[in-house]
C-alpha cells in the first residue's frame, strides 16, 4: 500500500485497481490526468473519481485540464456529445 497526498493535502492510499486498465489512447490520456490530479497510480476504467479522493477542487482542476487538452470537453455541448457517444457505444439511450 502506498500513501500520498492529493491536492487538498489529504493523505491518500494507493491500492492496486481491480478495474480493467485503460486501453484506447483517449482512455490512457484521461487516466493520466486523473493520476496527475489525484496523485495516484493505477487508475482503472471503473474507478470512481470521488472514491479515490477527488473533491470539488480536484474536479475543477480535472475539468480545466480536460478542456485544455481536448478542447470544448468542458462545455455543455462537449459533455453532451461525449455522453451520447458513450451511450451509442453501449447501445443505450
Amino acid at each position: 500500500m502506498m500513501s500520498s497526498r492529493n491536492v487538498s493535502g489529504v493523505a491518500q492510499t494507493s491500492l492496486p485497481s481491480v478495474a480493467p486498465a485503460p486501453i484506447s489512447p483517449l482512455e490512457v490520456a484521461l487516466a493520466g490526468l486523473w493520476s496527475f490530479i489525484l496523485q495516484l497510480s493505477n487508475i482503472g476504467m471503473q474507478d470512481d473519481f470521488f472514491l479515490l479522493g477527488g473533491d470539488s477542487l480536484c474536479g475543477t482542476r480535472l475539468l480545466t485540464s480536460v478542456k485544455a487538452q481536448f478542447d470544448n470537453a468542458a462545455t455543455v455541448a462537449g459533455m453532451a456529445r461525449a455522453i451520447e457517444a458513450g451511450r451509442a457505444a453501449k447501445g443505450t439511450v
